[in-house]
Parts: C-alpha cells; structure tokens; sequence
C-alpha cells in the first residue's frame, strides 16, 4: 500500500474500512496504522473475552499530537453488542 492507502478488516463478520493504513504511529518503531490494526485483528479471539462487560472510553488523536484529543465515553448505535 502506499501512503493514504486505504484498507479493510474483519472480524467474526464484522467489517472496518480503514484510510491511511500506512501512517507511521510510532516513529521509533516504525508501526504503521495498518499493522496495529492487523495486531488487534489477529489478537481479538485472546483479548475480547478480557473485555466483555467493561467500559470502554475510546481517545482520538486526529492531528496526533496528545494535547489535541478527545474521548467518548459514551456507546452509539453502530457499537458491538456484548
């Protein structure tokens, strides 16, 4: 992919279409956006049964500068049932 690269993932039928797959989120690293989200993606069978049932406060970075975020701390329509 290059860079504004768009891609798509699913798990247990559900599907996310992602933009900027190839956005470096930690430079140190090197760890693009698209591979976090393949992690999660390989890591959800491990982890969502550790999350079933708990709060979920979701942090936005759009600009990714830290002093720029915001949270949700409430659920919308579109959330996974538990």
């Amino acid at each position: 992919m290059t860079a504004g690269a768009a891609g798509g993932i699913t798990v247990s039928g559900i599907s996310v279409e992602l933009t900027n797959t190839e956005k470096v989120l930690y430079p140190d690293s090197g760890i693009t956006k698209g591979e976090l989200a393949g992690y999660y993606r390989d890591m959800a069978g491990r982890m969502l049964p550790f999350l079933r049932d708990r709060p979920l406060v979701m942090a936005r970075y759009p600009r990714a500068s830290p002093g720029s975020g915001s949270s949700r701390r409430t659920s919308r329509a579109f959330s996974p049932a538990g």
